[in-house]
């Protein structure tokens, strides 16, 4: 189903290189991005069945992209609070760098399931 705020025949599929080197980057500058492809929502705020229903989805593969601002970190920790609603989102691999035409690193990516609380422990949902 085509979304108002897609190009017909279009599909996004942007690399890890290009979220960081060309949006984000973008983002960073304040210079304008097509809300469309990268709206910004708070993936920690609510279950991820609410933020996703909010947006249409960025493309076929069943994948939304969002600009969102890191959690604060935990106690006097360095790593963000990852809880989101009912439940929280647990990382499912390692942190990978990014790197860009060069070899450069520009970043890092890491990929997570969202889990939710359940009387025996917690339940994968996502991923």
């Amino acid at each position: 189903m085509a979304s108002s705020r897609q190009v017909g025949g279009f599909g996004f599929r942007p690399t890890p290189q290009q979220l960081v080197d060309f949006f984000l980057e973008r983002k960073h500058r304040l210079r304008p991005i097509n809300e469309g492809f990268l709206p910004e929502a708070n993936v920690y705020g609510d279950h991820p069945a609410n933020t996703t229903a909010a947006f249409p989805m960025s493309n076929k593969d069943g994948e939304w992209f969002f600009f969102t601002h890191r959690s604060p970190p935990l106690g006097n920790g360095k790593r963000a609070s990852r809880t989101a609603g009912p439940g929280r989102w647990k990382a499912t691999q390692a942190t990978k760098d990014v790197v860009d035409d060069h070899g450069r690193v520009i970043g890092s990516r890491q990929s997570f399931c969202y889990q939710v609380q359940s009387p025996s422990g917690y339940i994968k949902r996502t991923g």
